[in-house]
């Protein structure tokens, strides 16, 4: 990479971040920018100039912009989270942890039989695992507790609403996926199952094997309404079958799946198959009565007593590695929390107005203009989430001169080797020369992120196309220029 000269590095410290960007545009000398005709690529690419931005710019003195309605805002896709981690990375700081906290009331400090419930409470810990969440118990068994008559207390205060409501509108037609899952302050394992589906033919009777996991004691899966079809497998879609759980009696529950499902055929996958309080209160109920002790039926949401006693504490994971799985592997879920947690604790709103206050402040502290941006849930899985390329350049040119450009830097793809980019640029100029975070979604496709040229110059791409050929014409046509730049 060539290193800016003393002079220029005495002159770039009394700049905002984004001035900076454009003083070095202003001061560079004639370059080996590569001459690019926009406009005309996207039309010989068959798309409209109105459907596409993108705006190129050097890190160095040298190069210059090359832009294509780049203060237009467009739908972003997963490049929207990139914001949320810069934000995140520069307000959190890089020891900032989700945790989940297991308490007793004063009174029951000590006790093997609690007069009160077990509390349970969620702050934002992005790794409690099924298993994470047995070890926690054990660590309470191990201190001497046995019995829990008064059940659990749940505790997601930390977030307004404390969750969402049961009758939002669903992004898509596929509310139950991973990619769909909507936190909140207490999150366990994305209240992920594991389904499998298998039927065959054997002596001409036809069979369907089914089974979930983890399941709990108390859930039956009931696959009866499941009819065996004719159909190709390749074809099966678990979101077009009903799925609906009901309660019996005893605080026992039937998982039914309705529908139908191809003949010799065989599926596995994640879904959220239980309301997320349910199927909570069932792994703690599960992994207690495993332990030998005794718990009560009860299930009461309030915000935990002032004087409650700590019992059992885990942490999840430092920000660095979160902001590393979000943008690596483009998980909505976390980015979602994490956007939630720029909101100020001592807000007296919901939490991700909050946020997108914290969002604009921050922007106004680096000199980014936010006029046109609405970052929805940070996550870029939105139809409403809106970003030019312009104000997305500025962000990461933030990040490079930030005291976290080395975590933000390497929690990006690298072009053809991992994250959402391993299968990608696998040949060309760019192989292993760029870093780029992937956005996707129907009509939409984009790109943003670092590039260096072939004289190790670092360059900023982003890349939105907002148009139903987005996949088939769009992701060519910005794939192409990220190419032509790394080449130069």
């Amino acid at each position: 990479m060539k290193e800016i000269t003393p002079q220029w590095q005495r002159y770039s410290r009394s700049l905002s971040q984004v001035g900076w960007l454009f003083v070095v545009v202003a001061l560079s000398a004639c370059s080996s920018t590569p001459k690019f005709q926009l406009q005309q690529d996207v039309l010989a690419a068959g798309l409209s100039p109105n459907d596409v931005s993108v705006l190129m710019l050097p890190l160095t003195a040298e190069g210059k912009t090359v832009s294509l309605a780049a203060d237009r805002p467009m739908q972003p896709a997963s490049t929207m989270k990139l914001l949320t981690t810069s934000v995140a990375l520069d307000v959190l700081g890089a020891n900032w942890r989700g945790e989940t906290r297991l308490l007793v009331q004063k009174d029951d400090v000590g006790r093997q039989t609690l007069s009160q419930p077990l509390i349970l409470e969620g702050r934002s810990n992005t790794d409690l695992s099924y298993g994470e969440l047995s070890f926690m118990l054990q660590q309470l068994y191990d201190q001497g507790l046995r019995h829990i008559p008064a059940g659990l207390q749940i505790d997601r205060s930390t977030m307004q609403p404390l969750r969402p409501t049961a009758d939002a509108v669903p992004f898509d037609e596929a509310p139950r996926a991973r990619y769909n899952h909507v936190p909140d302050a207490l999150m366990l394992q994305q209240n992920m199952h594991w389904l499998s589906l298998t039927s065959s033919t054997i002596d001409g009777k036809k069979n369907l094997k089914s089974w979930f996991s983890p399941a709990w004691p108390r859930v039956q899966l009931d696959t009866t309404a499941l009819k065996l079809v004719a159909g190709s497998c390749d074809q099966f879609s678990i979101h077009q079958q009903q799925i609906v759980l009901q309660q019996r009696p005893q605080q026992q529950w039937q998982l039914q799946i309705q529908g139908e499902f191809p003949e010799n055929c065989q599926w596995q996958g994640q879904l959220e198959l239980l309301d997320r309080d349910i199927n909570l209160q069932l792994a703690v109920i599960s992994y207690w009565h495993q332990l030998g002790g005794t718990i009560g039926d009860q299930l009461v949401f309030q915000q935990t007593p002032a004087d409650s006693q700590l019992l059992v504490q885990h942490l999840g994971r430092p920000l660095p590695e979160i902001v590393y799985r979000i943008n690596k592997s483009s998980d909505n879920a976390l980015a979602r929390l994490l956007y939630a947690n720029l909101a100020d604790p001592a807000a007296d709103m919901p939490t991700l107005e909050s946020a997108d206050q914290q969002v604009e402040h921050w922007l106004k502290q680096h000199n980014i203009p936010a006029a046109g941006l609405l970052p929805d849930n940070g996550s870029g899985l939105s139809r409403t989430a809106k970003i030019s390329a312009r104000q997305l350049a500025a962000v990461l040119a933030a990040n490079w001169a930030s005291r976290y450009s080395a975590e933000f830097v390497a929690s990006l793809p690298l072009a053809g080797v991992d994250g959402t980019l391993k299968q990608r640029f696998v040949q060309g100029p760019a192989f292993q020369r760029a870093r780029l975070k992937t956005g996707t979604l129907r009509d939409v496709t984009a790109l943003a992120g670092y590039v260096w040229d072939q004289h190790n110059r670092p360059w900023i791409f982003v890349g939105f196309v907002n148009s139903p050929q987005a996949s088939g014409k769009g992701r060519p046509l910005l794939d192409r220029w990220v190419q032509t730049l790394a080449g130069q």
